[in-house]
């Protein structure tokens, strides 16, 4: 679907198309091409899992609004809440989802480098 969409106003992710704009118009317009584009492939939708107009979307780990690009605060939460590390696979499992969120942490590289040497093979957890 990406190739289909390539070039137009939307984000395609999976089986998920996402049409955004500044303003209402700017997002009326977008759709509307989009739509047609669908329309001309004899692309499917689901009326059911279309939303329309919304002024925030959570999708994926991030929140897509007005505003830009946001972390979503329930994979803020999770991370939060994962139970302390144990072992090298605990940690490569915490820092999978902080990575994730890695574009809102400055210098996430610098800070997370001490853990990063963590997971090496020769390292022994006590």
């Amino acid at each position: 679907m990406e190739q289909i969409f390539t070039g137009y106003p939307c984000a395609v992710i999976v089986d998920d198309i996402l049409v955004g704009g500044r303003t209402v118009k700017e997002h009326d317009d977008n759709l509307e091409r989009v739509l047609e584009l669908a329309r001309q492939v004899n692309l499917r939708l689901n009326p059911l899992k279309c939303k329309f107009r919304l002024n925030e979307v959570s999708y994926v780990g991030y929140v897509f609004s007005s505003d830009g690009l946001h972390a979503d605060p329930s994979k803020i939460k999770a991370i939060s809440e994962m139970p302390e590390t144990t072992n090298a696979t605990s940690l490569q499992r915490f820092l999978g989802m902080v990575n994730y969120m890695g574009k809102f942490i400055p210098n996430l590289s610098d800070i997370s480098a001490p853990l990063r040497q963590l997971t090496h093979k020769d390292t022994v957890w006590s």
